[in-house]
């Protein structure tokens, strides 16, 4: 459960570092157009440039914000396990990305000397969109990062998109779970095993326990037909209305879809994360409760028992001591 937890966890943040950079870059092309010179976001001529407005650049649907968090089966429109789709990559050229002619220049997109630079060109090519757009220290037309870089290179400048892609493909979906049907005994059954042997203890002498004795504990023998019992219970769970917002409520052997399965577990890890945080807390407080919480309130403590002995010794789970050669007679602490 954590490994995956800490998969989509690790997904979700890969991805959103990933959007805002693109983002930011977006935005500021869009804000960069004026009715005479400057348009960075134009066709193949040099037309003022589009700007952003109700979520849509040019009428394209491109909303520069934080999205909410819906529960959808994982789209592969855009990205799967094969790599980035449906962008340019390095094989276009020309104008299709700067106009050739006209008023209308984007200097953010010019390394060249008097354009983006004052008076002399950069040093170095700088990289916006995450390292997908080259913008070359000599001027001229962009570059696009070839879409097998995207998810490879682990430079600085690029490596937000390898990250982004190498973490959607470590969460589980329909395309990298497969159920297979198992009928050997039990202790034949790797994944089982496995299962199994991970919720048991190592003796004292740090040897694993023995499988059979392990599987007989658990499921009262190895024979096949032991989990049937166990497999009937879990089928017969009833999943609640509004669970990783499901519309009605359903038993979990209804269920057949493996992404949604995966939504349910991951609704339920959530929150018996968040129940053992709640504990936690609740645990802390009723400490902080017990036990004094400074020095001063200690010694307040101790000192409640005087010069008894027996009076002191009870208070020695609180961190008290008789002193012997105490000559006021007072426990110490």
């Amino acid at each position: 459960m954590r490994t995956r937890m800490h998969a989509v966890i690790d997904a979700t943040r890969a991805a959103s570092y990933l959007k805002g950079r693109i983002d930011e870059t977006m935005m500021l092309l869009a804000q960069s157009s004026s009715s005479t010179n400057n348009g960075c976001l134009v066709s193949t001529t040099a037309e003022q440039g589009k700007t952003y407005s109700a979520k849509q650049i040019d009428g394209v649907d491109c909303p520069l914000e934080l999205k909410p968090l819906t529960s959808l089966k994982r789209q592969t429109d855009y990205i799967d396990s094969t790599g980035y789709k449906k962008l340019l990559s390095e094989t276009e050229s020309g104008n299709t990305y700067t106009a050739a002619s006209g008023s209308h220049k984007c200097h953010l997109l010019d390394g060249g000397a008097s354009k983006l630079a004052a008076t002399q060109q950069f040093t170095n090519s700088h990289t916006p969109f995450a390292g997908y757009i080259t913008v070359t220290t000599g001027g001229g037309n962009i570059a696009l990062a070839a879409l097998k870089d995207l998810k490879t290179a682990s430079t600085d400048h690029i490596k937000a998109w390898k990250h982004a892609f190498e973490a959607a493909n470590q969460v589980p979906n329909s395309q990298t779970m497969e159920a297979n049907n198992e009928t050997a005994d039990l202790d034949e059954r790797p994944t089982l095993k496995d299962a199994v042997m991970k919720l048991a203890r190592q003796n004292a002498q740090g040897k694993d326990p023995d499988l059979e004795q392990t599987l007989t504990s658990y499921l009262g023998g190895k024979e096949a037909a032991k989990v049937t019992v166990l497999t009937e219970a879990i089928d017969n769970v009833q999943i609640p209305k509004d669970v990783a917002q499901r519309q009605s409520q359903i038993h979990l052997g209804d269920i057949s879809d493996i992404d949604e399965l995966y939504s349910i577990l991951t609704y339920y890890g959530m929150q018996t994360a968040r129940t053992i945080q709640d504990l936690r807390t609740q645990l802390d407080t009723a400490n902080k409760k017990k036990d004094p919480k400074s020095a001063e309130e200690r010694e307040k403590v101790c000192n409640e028992a005087k010069d008894d002995k027996e009076a002191c010794k009870k208070l020695e789970g609180k961190g008290c001591t008789y002193n012997e050669s105490n000559v006021e007679g007072k426990s110490a602490h």
